[in-house]
């Protein structure tokens, strides 16, 4: 798919590559935006995690 895009980016005028550069930084940001919502979940988890066991061990 990469070496499709470069070959297309090559060969179009500019007003194509400037489309395909918008699409790539596009499909970035969306991957971005998807790791950081990962990255979310997991350290509210692990925050959950450890309020729970300091939790348990306040406990008597």
């Amino acid at each position: 798919m990469i070496s499709a895009l470069i070959s297309l980016y090559s060969t179009a005028p500019d007003a194509v590559q400037l489309l395909i550069i918008l699409l790539v930084i596009s499909l970035i940001l969306s991957i971005i935006k998807k790791l950081v919502k990962i990255a979310l979940l997991v350290t509210t988890a692990i925050v959950l995690i450890f309020v729970i066991r300091m939790l348990m061990q306040s406990m008597p």
